[in-house]
């Protein structure tokens, strides 16, 4: 964590009462402050722009390790908050996308849009009295199983969408491209029993002038007569 003290508290509540989520999420549910910028030390206005949280997660056991990080023994995870409502990532250093950071949770199962990791104090009576169905909502959702039905969700709409997109273009091959298309097949083998025609006529009209002209000189005729 970085930033004079007087902003230590906030974030200290920011990260270590609700974690991972408001790490990562800007949810107005999980942040202590009414927005992320207000955990910049006043704001901004002694000078300092800027706050951070750093998580750093052991990797040495490397059966668990995330996708693509198993040759490193820790991963640290960076989130900074700017005034001007910047948000930069940071994988190990390296400037990342916040979906890289969730994907990066999620090959672990730790599904970072989840509010329920923690039972906070004032939800425990209700959690207690939830139907069982509730319950069962609850902890697939904080066992990350909800994620991938989320996932497949997304994916079903996706794959509706495109879908419809291969109908709409079927039904334009169908209705104006294939019908233009056999129009033209038949133009062109119009055309070309006639241009086969037109080569045929010009040889016999050859082969009947060439005629003429011998059977004039034959009989003596001039042959300017023809």
């Amino acid at each position: 964590m970085a930033g004079p003290s007087s902003c230590e508290s906030s974030f200290s509540q920011l990260f270590l009462t609700r974690p991972p989520t408001p790490l990562w999420l800007d949810s107005p549910l999980c942040l202590p402050a009414s927005s992320v910028q207000e955990l910049v030390y006043k704001q901004g206005q002694a000078g300092v722009t800027r706050a951070s949280v750093t998580v750093v997660f052991s990797n040495r056991d490397k059966k668990g390790s995330p996708v693509g990080y198993e040759s490193y023994d820790e991963i640290s995870v960076c989130r900074q908050v700017a005034i001007g409502g910047r948000n930069k990532y940071l994988i190990n250093g390296h400037v990342a996308q916040q979906n890289k950071v969730q994907n990066l949770f999620h090959s672990v199962q730790l599904n970072v849009n989840n509010p329920h990791f923690l039972i906070m104090q004032g939800r425990i009576t209700k959690v207690i009295n939830m139907a069982p169905m509730e319950i069962l909502g609850l902890i697939a959702e904080a066992a990350g199983t909800k994620m991938y039905e989320s996932k497949k969700d997304a994916a079903l709409k996706t794959i509706e969408k495109k879908q419809a997109k291969v109908e709409e273009i079927q039904k334009i091959l169908d209705e104006d491209i294939s019908p233009t298309l056999e129009k033209l097949r038949k133009e062109r083998a119009a055309y070309m029993a006639w241009s086969t025609g037109n080569v045929e006529k010009e040889r016999l009209e050859r082969f009947c002038t060439g005629m003429c002209v011998c059977v004039c000189v034959a009989a003596g005729w001039p042959v300017a007569c023809m």
